[in-house]
Parts: C-alpha cells; structure tokens; sequence
C-alpha cells in the first residue's frame, strides 16, 4: 500500500512539474523582447528642441537629435542622441553634447534598465516602469540626489521627455525638457 501511494504522489509530482514548465515555455530572450515591443513606440529618427539649464543656472534652447533603433534580435534598443547649439545669430549649430543610450529589460525585476553614457563622462544607470506610452526612470547618484528622467510620445506623436532632480524625492527640480518629432525615412547627424 505504501509502494503504491509513493507511485501515485511521485507521478502527481512529475505531471505538476510538467505541467509548470509547459505553461511558460519563453527564455530570457522572448521575455526580453516581448517588453522590449511595448516601448517600440520610442524607435525612430528624431528631431527637434530643448531647453535645459546650464552648470551656471542660464536657461538655454538647443536643437536635439535622436536615433532609436532595436539591436540585438529586439532584446535592447539603442539610442543615440545629439545637442548642438549655436553661440552667435550668424554661426552654424555646433555638436555640444553626444549621448549614448541603452534600454533593457529584466525579466527576473520585471523592469526596464536604461544605462546612458554621455561625451561629457557621465554616466546614468536609471530604473525605469513603463505606464502606456511614458517610460518613467530613476537613479539616485552618489550625493543622494534622486535624478528623474520621462520620456512619452504624446497624443501628436511627438517625443517629450524631461528630466527633473530632488533631494529627498517629493519636491522636483526640472533642469531640462525635451520636444522632438519623428523625421521620415532619412538618417540624421
């Protein structure tokens, strides 16, 4: 009787292990990009403005650039992204600023990571949730200071993205906003 009672418990066992793999049968990667599509939304060429605050609290307007694309068979996307400014009426815009973007995904978190490295040095690696079509990311850097980056495409299809800083995360220093719009077919510099 006991023989038989082990029997049963032991392929009730292997049936209910089976039965747990069968259901999700994805890896990492089909996880990865399964989330990675929800923020598809983001790829593209992009043009437009900024205004942004300066180390010596000047409020200034650039031109920014934008290029997303999915790498990796649809498990990252990529960015990369430009400012130029202009420093006299009569002179052409000039490349002030590089910046190089990476969004992933963590299936075990269940959140997206966006890791950024800037031609000035700095670098960002930045929690992100995804509500819709805003992509919300945080950091919080070696002072304490919470540093908050949105990006959505809003109900006209442009790119609007801010990023904002706090002490102690209630109260929100905006130091720059972003508005671009999607360029067509054609590669930008």
């Amino acid at each position: 009787m006991i023989n038989k009672l082990s029997f049963i418990a032991a392929v009730l066992i292997l049936f209910s292990s089976s039965c747990f793999q069968a259901q999700d049968s994805r890896n990492a990667g089909d996880l990865q990009r399964e989330a990675i599509t929800k923020v598809e939304f983001l790829t593209g060429n992009w043009m437009g403005s900024e205004w942004l605050i300066t180390p010596d609290g000047m409020k200034r307007t650039v031109e920014s650039t934008d290029i997303a694309e999915t790498k990796l068979n649809g498990t990252v996307i990529l960015f990369q992204g430009g400012v130029k400014a202009k420093f006299s009426e009569s002179g052409d815009p000039v490349v002030v600023y590089e910046g190089l973007g990476m969004l992933s995904y963590n299936d075990k978190t269940q959140k997206y990571r966006l890791q950024h490295y800037g031609t000035d040095g700095s670098y960002a690696d930045y929690q992100c949730t995804l509500n819709g079509k805003t992509l919300l990311c945080e950091q919080a850097d070696n002072s304490g200071t919470i540093n908050r980056v949105t990006i959505s495409v809003d109900e006209n299809g442009q790119w609007v993205e801010k990023g904002e800083r706090s002490l102690e995360g209630n109260q929100w220093l905006q130091y720059f906003e972003t508005t671009m719009s999607k360029v067509a077919g054609e590669k930008i510099d």
